[in-house]
This record gives C-alpha cells, structure tokens and sequence, in this order.
C-alpha cells in the first residue's frame, strides 16, 4: 500500500538479513577454508560468470561475492538450528504444542527433523507458506463455544488445493497445505508468533486474514528467513466483503472467493520473488502464476494493485547503495543492478 511504512516492506527485511548473514558467516566462520574444501564448485560458479562478464577480474570477484554470501547463509543456518536445538532443550515441548501451538498437532515433529536436516543441508531452503484460516462466513455462537460456519473448512480447503495447484509452477515454495485444522476467531499476532517459535529455522511465510466490522477482510502476514531473529509482522491491505451478504448470496461468496484466490496468490507470489530475487538472485515469477481472471481482479481493485507495484518498488528502495552502504559487503554492484531491474520491470507491470 502506499502508505506502507518503508522500514516495514519485505525488501529490506531480506536485504538486511543478508548483510547480517554475510557479515557474521564471515566473523564466525573460516569461510576461505570452506571454499577450498567445495572448490569445485567454486570453480563452476567462475566459469559461469566468466562467460557473462567482459572482464576476468571482475568475474571473479561476482563470483566470489555470490559464493562468500551462499556460505554465509548456510553457516548462519547451521548455527541459528544449533541454536534452536539448545532452546528446545530448556522448555516443555510437548506443553508448549499442547497450550500454545495453533496448527496440525502432526506438523512439530516434521518441521523439527527439518530444521535437524537443514544443519547438514548445502541446498537452499524453499519459502514455506501457512495460511491461517478466519472466519469466511458468520459462526454458530453456542451457549460454550464459538463455531465455524459449515462451508467455511470445505472452502479453505478448496483455496488451499487451487492455491497448491498455481504453486506447481515454482520449486521453491513449500504450502503446507491442510496445516490449519482450526478456525482463527481471534487473530492478532499470537497464532504468527506461536509459529515462528517452532518454525523459525525455516524460511516461512505466514499469512492471516481477518474481517473486521466496516465490511473488509484484512490480509496480514508475518515473515522471516532461517537466520532471522524475530520476524516481521506487517499489515498488507484489505479487500471489501461482507459475510452476512455472502451467507445468503451464492453469486457474491463466489466472486468473493476467487477475490480472496486472487489475494493469497499474489501475497505468496509476490513474497516469494522478493525472498529468492534479493537472497539467491532468482528471477521473480509472479506473473507465472495469474491467469487472465486474476489479472483482471487485480486490475480492478486499486489496493490489491497498489500493494503488488509497492512490493516491488520497496525492493528497487532497498537495494540503493547510497543509504545501505552495507549492501556492497553482501553483493556486487552487477547483482545489485541487475536485481533492481529485475524488480523495477515488475513494478511497471502492474
């Protein structure tokens, strides 16, 4: 949105978590004696950007830079999972899933071999995506208890299956699809951080719609990367929709659902290059996931369109070398231009 604060775009949180990533892998690490271990690969990475720069000497020092910034990451994700091993060790797990944990009572022990795995992992690891589930239509107040409206689970499950679906374009973001058993009626940030305790040696994105009483559904997210220390939790925009309309309007639940289709895609989409173009310099795929429709919904609602084009404008902002001086300790000047265009061009897409 444009009246986003620019300290809270997604951009610079990627941003900044690399330079800390770089500068720190290089503070605890002997990242030259890595590199002589994995020359090999080193060697590729040279020989490719020797084939894409006219001068040797600069190749080699992209091809340095990319290669100091990878080790960096993986050393800080070896350490931020020893980390959590020994946080584990000082609570009460099972308490913690039992009072506290908001998804599939499965999930802890999956993630936890996981962020075990990534420890001894040279791969990258893919944007996870949750997607807690509000309240779509009105609930059952009971004289106990509050319940979800009947067609809200099947509806979810429909959004996460279609979502699933667009998703098959990209290899490196992970829907946990069915993760949410439970309907959210209270929102807020609590059910965001819960997850983020468990979660947080994973690259994960979080998204938690709520309605609120002026007729909108409000879309909030919360990010972070395996090396961050706490994440960052942002509204996003909102969309018109009113439940009572809907409950008793099929036509309307409908367009209203695909608009909410059209919301979650391009939150994850839009997430997903921001993530992958400014921490391992992947080109941004979003337009890969919308078909005609979407493009349409999104051509027709001025806050779902303002908040794509800010997404990627809020990368070009935190990638200026003039303000982040630091940047240059993480990338070279060819990647930073290079991804700033990349970022720019999508801007204007939309």
């Amino acid at each position: 949105m444009e009246s986003q604060s620019y300290a809270a775009n997604c951009g610079l949180f990627w941003v900044a978590n690399s330079v800390v990533s770089t500068i720190m892998g290089t503070t605890n690490r002997s990242l030259h004696e890595e590199a002589a271990q994995r020359n090999l690969d080193f060697q590729r990475e040279l020989e490719d950007a020797r084939n894409i720069a006219q001068d040797e000497v600069e190749a080699e020092k992209i091809a340095f830079k990319r290669r100091v910034m990878k080790l960096s990451r993986q050393y800080r994700q070896a350490e931020s999972a020893e980390m959590f091993d020994q946080q584990l060790k000082t609570i009460e797990l099972q308490s913690f899933i039992e009072k506290y944990w908001p998804l599939a009572p499965a999930l802890p022990n999956i993630i936890l071999n996981e962020i075990e795995q990534s420890k001894y992992s040279n791969r990258n690891l893919p944007l996870n995506v949750i997607l807690l589930h509000a309240p779509l239509l009105p609930p059952k107040v009971a004289p106990m208890a509050i319940k979800a409206h009947s067609k809200d689970f099947e509806t979810y499950k429909e959004l996460e299956r279609k979502l699933e679906i667009s998703l098959k374009t990209l290899c490196d973001v992970k829907l946990r699809k069915d993760s949410c058993i439970n309907t959210d009626f209270v929102g807020g940030n609590a059910n965001m951080m819960n997850i983020h305790f468990l979660m947080g040696g994973l690259p994960t994105l979080v998204i938690s719609p709520k309605y609120n009483n002026e007729g909108k559904m409000i879309f909030n997210a919360a990010v972070w990367e395996a090396q961050a220390i706490r994440p960052l939790i942002r509204p996003l925009f909102s969309i018109s929709y009113e439940p009572l309309i809907a409950e008793r309007d099929d036509e309307y639940f409908k367009q209203a659902i695909e608009k909410i289709e059209t919301a979650l895609t391009v939150i994850v989409g839009a997430t997903r290059d921001s993530y992958m173009l400014l921490t391992q310099g992947k080109a941004p795929m979003l337009n890969s996931l919308l078909d005609e429709k979407k493009k349409e919904i999104i051509e027709n609602d001025k806050a779902l369109k303002s908040f794509v084009k800010q997404e990627y404008e809020n990368i070009v902002n935190a990638l200026d070398t003039k303000y982040s001086p630091k940047l240059l300790e993480a990338y070279s000047k060819e990647d930073v231009e290079s991804m700033k265009s990349q970022a720019h061009n999508m801007s204007l897409t939309f």
